[in-house]
């Protein structure tokens, strides 16, 4: 995830939510990978003090939020390696289906950092917040199982290797045999900001989760862990 890539994700966000006839999102990596997290070397060389950090945790914060209140169903399609600010990104959907090659860990403890785009928040709203803490404590990568156990992943799916339809499809049928889609974009809509907008209030979880992240970043801890490039070790 580059700096250029945030930026279109915010200018698409934007987008989807003046988007009046629709019902649906599928959020799907490239070439059978969801997203592996920040892209690291991209970020050492222009976020090189906890105040820009900060800034791009702010910018994340706001969109990642933004994207969660869509006024629609949500869905990210979790293929390979889930990793970090990846892993992050996948708690703003409302569903989240993963293939059964596939692993996703909120890493960011083993590069030195905290969760900086607002997963930690969701993240124990979803698996409660003794789980939350083991996971982000720990770092470990979840396989399919382990996600479905925690509640973390609604349905796993089998990846055919050679078609990148493939989760698309699954995730079409998914969500027509669970009736996502049966009523009209409108009724749909007005459902969907009903329960988004009756969530509980986030904003001082993330207000102390970006104030974090702006503490850790480019710290002792993370500047070490970044020179042992360990972001993708088991």
């Amino acid at each position: 995830m580059t700096g250029k890539m945030m930026l279109e994700l915010h200018e698409v966000t934007q987008e989807l939510k003046q988007w009046r006839h629709g019902k649906l999102v599928l959020l799907k990596g490239k070439s059978k990978q969801f997203c592996s997290g920040g892209d690291l070397k991209n970020f050492m060389n222009y976020l090189k003090t906890p105040e820009l950090g900060y800034m791009m945790s702010c910018f994340m914060h706001y969109t990642m939020k933004d994207f969660s209140k869509l006024p629609m169903s949500t869905i990210a399609l979790i293929e390979g390696q889930t990793l970090g600010g990846g892993a992050e990104i996948t708690t703003a959907c409302d569903y989240r289906l993963m293939e059964k090659s596939a692993s996703i860990g909120f890493v960011q403890s083993k590069l030195g950092i905290t969760p900086g785009w607002g997963g930690a928040t969701r993240l124990s709203q979803i698996v409660g917040s003794r789980n939350a803490m083991e996971l982000l404590l720990s770092g470990r990568r979840l396989s399919p199982n382990d996600a479905i156990q925690l509640q973390l992943v609604d349905k796993t799916f089998d990846g055919n290797r050679e078609d990148q339809e493939d989760a698309v499809d699954f995730a079409i049928q998914w969500v027509e045999e669970n009736g996502l889609l049966s009523l009209s974009p409108s009724l749909t809509q007005e459902i969907c900001k009903l329960m988004k907008e009756g969530k509980p209030n986030q904003d001082k979880s993330f207000q102390s989760e970006r104030e974090l992240f702006g503490r850790v970043w480019q710290g002792n801890e993370h500047l070490s862990a970044l020179s042992k490039k360990i972001k993708h070790r088991k």
